[in-house]
């Protein structure tokens, strides 16, 4: 039985990284029949998986943009003495007609 806290951590990197998260896991499970059935070219394919979605990851977190350090907010209109907006009074609509 896994932990609460490996599983929040799971399903948080799950939910990141989807595509290379379902190849691990599939990778694995090709391992585990692989290995447990002596089949091990099937063991091998996912030992191959596995590593292809490691690498993949781990390029794209490589590639992931460095932080943009903040900077404080532009503001492009000038403060004003009157803070605020003017009040807009309803336009009476026109009645609708009936159809004949």
């Amino acid at each position: 039985m896994l932990g609460v806290p490996l599983t929040r951590f799971w399903k948080s990197v799950y939910k990141k990284e989807p595509i290379s998260s379902f190849l691990i896991v599939a990778g694995v499970m090709d391992v585990a029949i692989g290995g447990i059935g002596e089949s091990w070219s099937l063991a091998t394919f996912g030992a191959s998986v596995v590593a292809v979605a490691l690498v993949w990851r781990w390029w794209k977190w490589q590639r992931r943009p460095q932080a943009i350090p903040l900077r404080s907010p532009a503001y492009f209109l000038p403060e004003s003495p009157q803070s605020q907006l003017p009040t807009l009074k309803p336009t009476p609509k026109p009645a609708p007609k009936g159809r004949r």
